[in-house]
């Protein structure tokens, strides 16, 4: 619990607290893209019930109306993709500035402890993945979640019972879904790891190369490599 806090306060503090302004449009950018969901299956309804049987219908309309929901779509999500892209960008250079300035403040039997290597990969690599998969994270959920909503109410709309009965089918999902994320998780600090140790076997031989070649060691540093 203390760590979810934690991680809260954190995303909130470099993340959000610094951009209100940024995720204001893109939470409105993203609720107008999502509240377009529902009006393709809106617009085809009547198209697919009576539109090729009384004539009563200009089709004209209907392929027109969908193109412009598209291009209504398309816009509004480029426009969250601009702001979500702004908002990891500042949050990378806040975080990146207060990291090398406490590894600045570090003792020095401390600093020269970390191997270079780690310590470029934490600042550059680590914060920009996951910044990126944080706040992409954050953006899909909203998302997600909106037009999760507004497809269920045109649903619980066109047949309520049927909606019921898809909504039985969540829990089961919500759990196969839980568990592929902690794999998910689980690979990504894998591979952090597996990053680390190669950036570090690296700066080793460019570093130690005379050592290296003096005695021979070449096909120990492959191995390891």
């Amino acid at each position: 619990m203390n760590n979810n806090l934690s991680s809260l306060k954190f995303v909130f503090s470099y993340f959000a607290k610094k951009n209100l302004k940024v995720w204001l449009l893109v939470i409105a950018a993203t609720t107008i893209s999502a509240i377009t969901e529902p009006l393709i299956p809106a617009l085809l309804k009547p198209l697919l019930d009576s539109g090729f049987k009384n004539n009563d219908l200009e089709l004209w309309k209907i392929p027109v109306s969908i193109i412009l929901i598209f291009l209504t779509r398309g816009f509004f999500g480029y426009l969250a993709q601009i702001g979500l892209t702004r908002i990891v960008h500042n949050g990378m250079h806040h975080l990146r500035l207060d990291m090398f300035n406490v590894y600045q403040r570090m003792i020095f039997k401390q600093a020269t402890e970390i191997p270079s290597s780690t310590l470029i990969n934490k600042i550059i690599l680590d914060i920009q993945n996951g910044a990126t998969q944080l706040v992409g994270a954050v953006l899909s959920l909203i998302r997600s979640s909106l037009t999760l909503i507004f497809l269920l109410c045109f649903l619980l709309y066109m047949n309520w019972k049927l909606t019921l009965l898809i909504l039985c089918i969540f829990p089961l999902v919500g759990y196969t879904m839980k568990k592929l994320s902690s794999h998910l998780h689980k690979s990504i600090k894998e591979s952090q790891q597996a990053t680390d140790e190669l950036s570090y076997v690296i700066e080793e031989n460019v570093l130690a190369i005379k050592e290296i070649r003096l005695y021979e060691a070449q096909k120990l540093q492959n191995h390891k490599f």
